[in-house]
């Protein structure tokens, strides 16, 4: 017998129906007891997932564009749809009423991957070398087949509609990308990253910046000219009211976070006395006038904040005086305190390889307090943060305080980050967690780094989102604590 979940509507009446989805499907190899249905950033329901590894559920849900969270799959959904979604012999397979939809966008995916040719993040050298003309006439192309694909007689207006908005907004996120990759050659273009690894481990001088920007500049072999650069340009014309497609396409999602972050900086250029969410509210109320669009717009901002651990109390009180909506209301609420609550909760062991290849444990580390920085190889921000780092290690040796660096880089990479330690003379414990795969990330949700985390010598959590090694107030925090083992 299914289980029922019922779900609070968010689309108004002549978008939603009173009929129920029937969602369900077989996932192997997956640990979690639920599977979470998300709307955007939204839980709007958990299926028990039995031990045959099978979930099933009744939902009362508008049509729209949910991901199994878990599995992370995008599934379109719709009233009255009965759709299983399987994961068999490594591929996604769809099945029952609903199966034509995500079929064709799955068709619609594979289409843009055979035009837009990538090389891991960014378009192949190949379409950055392309001339824009030629360029266009792929995006051509792929509408008119991408438009062949929905204008399916079997499906709703909605699917439809909403479909699109996602190619359009396809279209011109990878025009942006384009416009933004134009005239780069790869192969020079990596030869500038070492350069500004360099600039960060050596020392911030004007020489090794002239080395790496004229590295940067040599990897331009051409440029666009102005009047292909303003036709290319997705934020000409670019609507931020536009609720379907808010609700549909990702791709408009991501050009509006960026639309939205260049009117914050304009603003804040404009009245510097002007910030935090006080900003926002501004570049709000003079840019978006859709009430939906401006409510996720609100939220999206606090989830920012708490994410980057900046202004959480104050963010919070803000957002809780001032929004309307009460599911928002509360998820905004579970989030606050529930990463209040880790604070003052022990802290999961992990165990991670060390630079000589032995096994070292967060318990290794018991009598004293331990300050873990989360990075990668990869990532420029983490690189950055590495003076002051090992600055304050300088600071602090031989007091009752360990630091312990641990990387998440790829298991294949491990031979690129103990060069990475060797050559950068880094010191603390030196530690790798291949991919950054543990119940210890699982636990502090570890999404991105840098992430920093202070641990006291109960192994006890002080921070779960601890201050940078560059800020002040750190030191303040660390010579407070060591002070009361005195």
């Amino acid at each position: 017998m299914k289980r029922f979940i019922t779900i609070l509507l968010l689309f108004t009446a002549t978008n939603t129906f009173a009929q129920q989805i029937d969602l369900s499907g077989f996932w192997p190899n997956i640990s979690d007891e639920n599977m979470d249905i998300v709307w955007l950033d939204h839980l709007k329901a958990e299926i028990p997932i039995n031990k045959n590894m099978i979930f099933s559920a009744g939902l009362i849900l508008p049509a729209g564009y949910y991901s199994l969270r878990n599995a992370g799959v995008k599934v379109y959904l719709e009233p009255g749809m009965s759709l299983d979604v399987s994961r068999g012999n490594g591929a996604i397979e769809y099945s029952g009423k609903g199966s034509i939809e995500n079929d064709i966008i799955a068709q619609k995916d594979e289409l843009a991957a055979s035009i837009f040719l990538m090389t891991g993040r960014y378009l192949s050298d190949k379409l950055n070398m392309m001339e824009p003309d030629d360029f266009l006439a792929k995006v051509k192309s792929y509408t008119s087949a991408a438009f062949k694909l929905i204008n399916n007689p079997v499906v709703s207006a909605y699917f439809k509609n909403s479909q699109t908005e996602c190619i359009n907004y396809f279209c011109k996120r990878i025009t942006n990308d384009y416009r933004a990759r134009y005239g780069i050659d790869t192969i020079k273009e990596k030869e500038a990253g070492p350069l500004l690894q360099d600039y960060f481990k050596l020392g911030q001088t004007a020489e090794l910046w002239k080395k790496y920007k004229q590295a940067v500049q040599a990897a331009h072999i051409k440029s666009l000219s102005p009047a292909d650069s303003v036709r290319l340009d997705p934020f000409r014309d670019f609507d931020m009211n536009n609720e379907l497609a808010y609700r549909s396409s990702e791709d408009y999602r991501v050009l509006y976070d960026k639309k939205y972050v260049a009117l914050m900086n304009k603003a804040f250029a404009a009245d510097r006395s002007v910030k935090g969410k006080d900003l926002s509210d501004k570049v709000i109320s003079e840019n978006i006038n859709n009430s939906f669009i401006r409510q996720e717009v609100e939220y999206q901002y606090v989830l920012y904040r708490f994410k980057i651990n900046r202004e959480k109390d104050q963010t919070y009180q803000q957002y809780i005086v001032t929004a309307t909506n009460k599911e928002y209301i509360e998820d905004i609420k579970r989030l606050y305190w529930g990463t209040k609550t880790k604070e003052g909760l022990p802290s999961p062991d992990f165990q991670c390889i060390g630079a000589n290849g032995k096994k070292v444990s967060l318990s290794d580390f018991r009598g004293k307090y331990v300050y873990i920085d989360l990075w990668a190889t990869w990532c420029v921000s983490c690189i950055a943060e590495m003076p002051d780092l090992k600055s304050l290690e300088k600071k602090y040796e031989g007091k009752k305080i360990q630091f312990v660096s641990i990387s998440i880089d790829r298991k294949q990479d491990e031979l690129k980050w103990k060069k990475f330690v060797k050559d950068s003379h880094l010191i603390g414990q030196q530690l790798i967690n291949y991919d950054g795969k543990s119940d210890f990330a699982d636990f502090f949700r570890i999404s991105t780094v840098p992430r920093f985390i202070l641990i006291d010598p109960n192994g006890l959590i002080v921070n779960e989102d601890a201050l940078r090694p560059g800020e002040h107030d750190l030191a303040k925090q660390l010579d407070s604590l060591l002070a009361k083992l005195n």
